[in-house]
């Protein structure tokens, strides 16, 4: 899958929390990478699997925030973003992974954004030709790309069993898309738009309002930092 993450916060990320949210899109139930994470003896196929999801994870999932750079130029500046968070002792954690992060730039020029919304595809190789259900989907929600958004699987030291600590109550709509005219496009239903283009996000413009620059997402910050609000 490849997955677009729009966010206003970014929380403390590793590679594993990614992995979490990347097999989530796929329909996993987050027992794969609990297993993953708490298993005490050798599995050479599980770290297989895993070491090649890191790296599928690393080269198709991207996270859209804010650079300094970009709040300093905005309407605005500085001084209105403080609904948008990072610490830059969680960038700068060498368990941080920096290649997916992307800069994210409102296409309502001057103007800062406070989305929360993740695009998810399938990779374009992996599209079939024929019309019908596809993979892909739309969240549109209140969740941040952060562990206090979407919790984490833990044992409960009481049951033994698997339970979910979440800190946060978030909410949002999931919206399905289906592929049209054997051509790689997506849209919601007939009576709604249609992809435009036929490569990256250009598949789902038109179906859903874009709302940043995503033409260069393949280019990292560029030597850009994060947005830290408290270091303004």
């Amino acid at each position: 899958m490849e997955i677009d993450y729009v966010t206003s916060s970014v929380g403390s990320l590793n590679i594993g929390f990614l992995n979490m949210l990347h097999l989530a899109a796929q329909g996993d139930d987050g027992l794969t990478e609990y297993n993953w994470r708490t298993q005490k003896t050798k599995d050479s196929k599980a770290q297989a699997a895993r070491t090649a999801l890191e790296a599928q994870t690393e080269s198709g999932f991207r996270i859209f925030y804010p650079s300094e750079q970009t709040v300093k130029a905005s309407t605005g500046g500085p001084e209105n973003a403080g609904t948008i968070c990072f610490q830059s002792k969680w960038w700068h954690s060498p368990s941080f992974p920096k290649k997916v992060m992307r800069d994210c730039i409102s296409q309502r020029r001057g103007l800062l954004m406070h989305n929360k919304i993740i695009f998810a595809r399938e990779k374009e190789e992996s599209i079939p030709d024929e019309e019908g259900p596809s993979k892909a989907w739309v969240y549109v929600g209140s969740a941040n790309c952060s562990e206090s958004a979407w919790g984490k699987l833990v044992m409960d030291k009481g049951t033994k069993g698997v339970k979910l600590n979440c800190r946060n109550w978030e909410c949002g709509v999931v919206v399905p898309l289906r592929r049209v005219r054997a051509m790689g496009l997506y849209e919601v239903s007939e009576s709604h738009g249609r992809g435009k283009g036929k490569e990256g996000l250009g598949m789902l413009d038109g179906v859903l309002t874009i709302p940043m620059q995503y033409e260069d997402v393949e280019v990292e910050y560029r030597g850009k930092k994060p947005w830290f609000y408290v270091e303004r």
